[in-house]
């Protein structure tokens, strides 16, 4: 029992099946299906293996004790068979001069015991085997597991870190249109408006407090049940009412969805642009003010001196396009001989931060000399 091969195991059982029956010779075979996975045969049958192996590892009749007469009728071979167990079937055969009425019931009984143990044993052994391999397999599946849920703790919480103190106003709402989580800004907006809560409220509750323009869950226009019918995305622009005035608003609606690929809520994002559309109109009038400037106008890296903007009074006075003066540098502006004090009073106007005004030798396009009045500045990045 102690045996820690399939090997050994026969081994010994072949030594014992000989001691129990008596036996001049005999041999174990593990057998899965027709084929033999394991066998041994005592040192007293190795002569013998050639020609009897063939018939001892036959499926005959099916009995349990089968005696078998194989080239020598003086001499017959006892094979023992295990039930099937774990897809194993074990015989052990022992060979007699007299069959099975030349031995003692006793010792008969004895044999097939043996045949019962070994077999028992062999099926363990192969259970212990799988269950070791099953195990293998658990363990690196938990620590992958463990690992996936490291990783999805981590998101879970950049998302709860960037969504609950977002200064967007979001929530989510269930598929009876019901708002069942809000972030921290719409909660304290919903305050201000005097809603002591945010769960329990209908979608068309929340527009109705914060003034939103959004169709209701009635119209096929809401675009709410549109996520959730359709699974993807859903933008919608339009207005809250604040005591200032209307705000330009871009509501975003996500799905939120189970492993089976279907929504089962929806992220509500408000995002508010009011602030971004003066900021475009503040940009789309600096622009018009560069552009039509009557006075020539560059924009350079203070790194490279490469031209990044120039208006069309720089086009005017060079003689480049603009496309060309975004090509060349400050330098290629310059006469080469006055190239070097002008570029100390650049160095200057951008370590100084200071407004600096001079007097320099310019080159155009295809060589043309004049002299330029020159104020620099340097535009600081936040």
């Amino acid at each position: 029992m102690k045996a820690h091969t399939e090997k050994d195991a026969l081994c010994v059982a072949t030594d014992l099946l000989i001691e129990a029956s008596g036996a001049s010779a005999a041999a174990s075979f593990l057998m899965r299906g027709d084929e033999v996975i394991a066998e041994h045969w005592h040192s007293s049958a190795d002569l013998l293996r050639e020609g009897a192996r063939p018939s001892l590892t036959s499926d005959l009749d099916g009995k349990r004790v089968q005696e078998m007469v194989l080239d020598d009728p003086e001499t017959r071979w006892l094979r023992i068979s295990s039930r099937s167990a774990g897809g194993q079937r074990l015989y052990m055969a022992a060979m007699t001069f007299g069959g099975l009425s030349s031995v003692e019931p006793e010792r008969m009984k004895i044999a097939e015991n043996i045949v019962e143990i070994v077999a028992r044993k062999l099926d363990v052994d192969q259970q212990l085997i799988a269950g070791r391999a099953d195990l293998a397999k658990f363990k690196r599946w938990l620590e992958l597991s463990n690992s996936q849920m490291l990783i999805l703790d981590r998101e879970r919480q950049k998302f709860a870190a960037v969504v609950g103190q977002s200064d967007l106003l979001m929530f989510v709402s269930d598929e009876e249109h019901v708002a069942s989580w809000a972030n921290v800004a719409l909660k304290e907006r919903l305050e201000e408006l005097g809603s002591e809560r945010v769960s329990g409220h209908t979608v068309q509750e929340i527009w109705d407090l914060l003034g939103v323009d959004c169709p209701t869950s009635r119209s096929p226009d809401c675009p709410v049940a549109r996520v959730f019918r359709d699974g993807t995305v859903a933008h919608r622009e339009s207005s809250l009412r604040f005591d200032d005035g209307a705000r330009t608003l871009y509501l975003t609606f996500l799905p939120v969805k189970a492993v089976d690929a279907k929504t089962v809520e929806v992220l509500v994002m408000i995002q508010d642009l009011s602030d971004l559309a003066t900021l475009r109109r503040s940009e789309s009038r600096y622009r018009d003010l560069f552009e039509r400037s009557p006075n020539t106008m560059i924009m350079a890296s203070p790194d490279t001196g490469r031209i990044l903007l120039a208006n069309l009074a720089a086009s005017m006075l060079t003689g480049y396009s603009a496309k060309e003066l975004e090509e060349i540098t400050l330098e290629d502006l310059h006469e080469p001989g006055d190239w070097p004090r002008a570029r100390r009073e650049y160095v200057r106007t951008v370590e100084r931060n200071e407004v600096r005004r001079f007097e320099r030798q310019l080159r155009g396009k295809g060589g043309k000399a004049f002299t330029a009045s020159i104020t620099t500045y340097s535009s600081k990045r936040s």
